[in-house]
Formats: structure tokens, C-alpha cells, sequence
């Protein structure tokens, strides 16, 4: 057992660096760093399955409810994760919110920003607790994508590599106008959230 163990976990680290890389090259990391409110298909529907695939794997069997009560998730019925595409992409743009402000050391917006919104998502009482579980996962993947070590494939990065393809990997880094920029979309968000 202590095999298989080890053996799944690392083959759930390599399908998670490779989906990972599969991402940084369809560019979500800087189509979100970069995106804009009238972009209403960013991310990409395809980036947005790979973030749902790592997402849904990754949800544990029993999740704590703020209650206490212990909500155990059934996962032989895929169709009970499933949410709108359109719903999907609108959390992975809150969460990206949220990972700018974690990158750029605002720890009480990104908690304001994540609380702000699966408060919303609980109001709504449109959604099953698998589908709140898919909502945080997918806010919790982004998030942790965004904040950690990014990974970048450049071609021929020095002299010595001309040629080839090297992996290198670098953190995000929040410059004023960028955190600037997150406390102000962060505190709108949560200004319009209060007003529905």
C-alpha cells in the first residue's frame, strides 16, 4: 500500500507540472494578469477544464462545514461537480484577484476577496455542496497557481542553450501600480457585492 501510495502521488506530480506547463503556454497567467473587465471569454475555455480537471482531483473526500458537520462528497457522479462554463471562468477571475493580493502582501483583501465571493456563491442557494467544493477548489487552484513558482518554457535562453527548450521557473512579483491596481478592484468588488 505504502507503494501505491507513492507511486499515485508522484504520478499526480507529474500530470500536475505538465497540466501546469500546458497552462503557462496557453498564457493564463499573463491573459489574467493582463485581462480586462469586457473580456468576457478569458480565460480560455480550455485553460479554464485543465484549472476544473486539477481542481476536482484534488477535492478531499469529507469537507468541514463552517457548522462543524462533516459533508461527505460522492465522487462516482461526475455530473454532480459540474457547473456553467460562464460561472467558471467569472470565479478564476476572482481568484486571480485574490492571488495578486497574496503576491502583493495584502493577506486581509485576499481573504476579503475569496470570503466575499463564496459568501455571494452560498446566496445565491443555486449551487449543491459538490458545487461549492468545485468553487473553492477552483478559487484555491488559481490562487495557488498565481502565488507560487511559475513555470516558463523559453527557447535559447543563454548562449549555451541556443536551441533548445529550458525550463526555468520564476515568482510573480507586485509593483505599485499592480497593488494599487488589486486593492482597488478588490475593495469594488466587495462595495458592489454588498449592494446585491
Amino acid at each position: 500500500m505504502g507503494l501505491h501510495n507513492r507511486l499515485f502521488h508522484q504520478a499526480i506530480s507529474l500530470f500536475s507540472l505538465l497540466l501546469f506547463v500546458f497552462v503557462c503556454q496557453w498564457g493564463f497567467v499573463e491573459q489574467a494578469s493582463a485581462q480586462k473587465a469586457d473580456d468576457k471569454k478569458s480565460p480560455s475555455d480550455r485553460v479554464i477544464r485543465a484549472i476544473e480537471n486539477m481542481a476536482i482531483a484534488g477535492l478531499p473526500n469529507e469537507i468541514m462545514r463552517p457548522d462543524g458537520t462533516i459533508f461527505k462528497l460522492d465522487k462516482s457522479d461526475p455530473k454532480k461537480f459540474r457547473i456553467p462554463i460562464d460561472d467558471k471562468r467569472r470565479i478564476i477571475r476572482i481568484a486571480n484577484r485574490t492571488a495578486w493580493a497574496k503576491i502583493c502582501e495584502l493577506p486581509k483583501l485576499d481573504v476579503l476577496n475569496f470570503e466575499t465571493m463564496f459568501q455571494a456563491e452560498i446566496k445565491k442557494k443555486k449551487w449543491t455542496n459538490e458545487q461549492l467544493a468545485v468553487i473553492h477548489a477552483l478559487h484555491l487552484q488559481t490562487v495557488a497557481w498565481m502565488a507560487s513558482e511559475q513555470s516558463q518554457i523559453v527557447e535559447g535562453a543563454t548562449e549555451k542553450d541556443k536551441g533548445k527548450v529550458v525550463k526555468t521557473f520564476k515568482k510573480l512579483t507586485c509593483s505599485k501600480q499592480r497593488k494599487d491596481q488589486t486593492r482597488k478592484a478588490i475593495l469594488e468588488y466587495v462595495k458592489q457585492a454588498k449592494k446585491s
